[in-house]
């Protein structure tokens, strides 16, 4: 019995060891065949995402699913962005600096901790509960010590916090909120895939606050799910 008992141990130790090799393994192609050919330099950048666990962020029964270059639904209506967006995002947004960081739609935490690796802190809001729970103790398992998630509206950002040196939006929106914008510091940036009309091409943009003045610079061709409520309005022709 107690070499049964010892050989169910060892089986279950090999799997475990399997599964993780797998994982690895992915990570791995993910950097290698999906980001890195895209415009995705940033060896800092390509080390993070090669390091952080994706598998981690993602319910258990997608986990096999969680490095396809795709957006991956987590919860019925909200995504995980495919990894060459979330990559070419980061990239453009970190400077060297030490960054104060917001992410909108935060989900189950995954790019709240690829930018802690960057940032002195990162606020994750995001609006449902059961969500905003399962990221909060995924991010604690894995000692994520510098994201704080917030359970509030993803439309008001988080103004308590404010200002923000990195402000991301974890999905497409039809437009950015003014409201947000007025969120980020002086020389602070705001990310955001912006689809203002969701049968046309999207692109990912960057909003600069310099003073008062706010500028806006197109980066890439990108689409990805609309958050829910940054949907465009929709428009009547008679």
């Amino acid at each position: 019995m107690l070499y049964l008992a010892s050989m169910s141990t060892t089986i279950t130790q090999m799997t475990k060891v399997n599964i993780m090799t797998k994982h690895n393994i992915q990570r791995v192609n993910m950097v290698k065949g999906q980001i890195e050919p895209n415009d995705v330099y940033n060896e800092e950048v390509l080390n993070v995402f090669e390091k952080v666990p994706r598998e981690n962020f993602v319910p258990s029964a997608l986990k096999d699913v969680a490095y396809i270059d795709e957006d991956v639904e987590i919860v019925p209506g909200r995504y995980m962005l495919e990894p060459t967006t979330q990559a070419r995002i980061v990239q453009a947004a970190i400077t060297g600096e030490s960054d104060y960081a917001l992410t909108i739609g935060s989900g189950y935490g995954y790019m709240a901790a690829i930018l802690s690796h960057f940032c002195t802190t990162v606020i994750a809001v995001e609006e449902s509960p059961e969500v905003a729970k399962t990221a909060s103790e995924v991010l604690a398992a894995q000692e994520y010590v510098n994201v704080v998630v917030m359970n509030a509206p993803m439309a008001q950002g988080c103004p308590k916090e404010a200002p923000y040196n990195i402000i991301l939006f974890e999905g497409a929106v039809g437009s950015v909120p003014p409201e947000v914008i007025k969120q980020l510091a002086d020389n602070g940036r705001l990310f955001a895939v912006e689809r203002p009309d969701p049968y046309k091409q999207g692109h990912a943009v960057c909003y600069l606050r310099q003073g008062s003045h706010i500028s806006k610079q197109v980066l890439f061709d990108a689409n990805a799910p609309y958050l829910p409520g940054f949907e465009p309005a929709t428009k009547f022709v008679f």
